[in-house]
């Protein structure tokens, strides 16, 4: 039998007692070398180091985002562009008694007007092309918007599942450029 101090087996040993011989015991842990605790500590740093690494790359990748713009004046205009548009356009047009296609129908001229009042706000050339991204989304947004009263209009159910999930991509780009720029309003909801 060996002695355990508390941090380490000792050589201290003693021969197995008579009664202890019947049982069958584990040799317990190896004796361990100051090297073994080292190298874990070693590759614990270097974990922990690869992990803060990881985690600076990241956080510089949402400073890089290519959604992000910094016009101030057209972001605080866009923003309220889109606001008088929720009242203008979505707010009037949610009455019960219009049909659905008329709503729809509203509602996408409603945004393509929006559309181009934002065209014609002034946008600092490093945005530019941000920003025409973001308005050639709504462009599409509104058309779809079309294609789907004239699917209502109809009564083509599936043409206008079809339309929906034809929009979904659409309606991300436009609420995640308005949401990474801070235009609340110009979010779905």
């Amino acid at each position: 039998m060996r002695r355990w101090d508390g941090r380490s087996w000792t050589g201290d040993v003693r021969p197995l007692p008579e009664w202890l011989r019947t049982l069958r015991l584990s040799p317990g842990p190896a004796a361990r070398s100051g090297h073994s605790s080292r190298r874990l500590w070693a590759a614990s740093a270097g974990l922990l180091a690869l992990g803060a690494l990881l985690m600076v790359i990241m956080a510089g990748a949402d400073a890089d985002d290519q959604s992000r713009i910094g016009d101030e004046v057209f972001l605080r205009q866009a923003n309220e562009r889109c606001a008088r548009a929720d009242q203008e356009v979505v707010q009037p047009n949610s009455e019960p008694a219009e049909s659905d296609f008329r709503r729809v129908e509203a509602l996408a001229a409603g945004w393509e007007q929006m559309v181009a009042d934002l065209r014609r706000l002034e946008v600092a050339r490093p945005d530019q092309a941000r920003v025409d991204r973001w308005l050639r989304a709504w462009d599409h947004w509104a058309r779809l918007g079309h294609d789907y009263a004239r699917a209502l209009a109809a009564d083509d159910d599936a043409a206008a599942q079809e339309v929906l999930e034809q929009s979904r991509p659409s309606k991300h780009e436009i609420s995640r450029f308005a949401y990474v720029n801070g235009m609340n309003a110009c979010i779905f909801r």
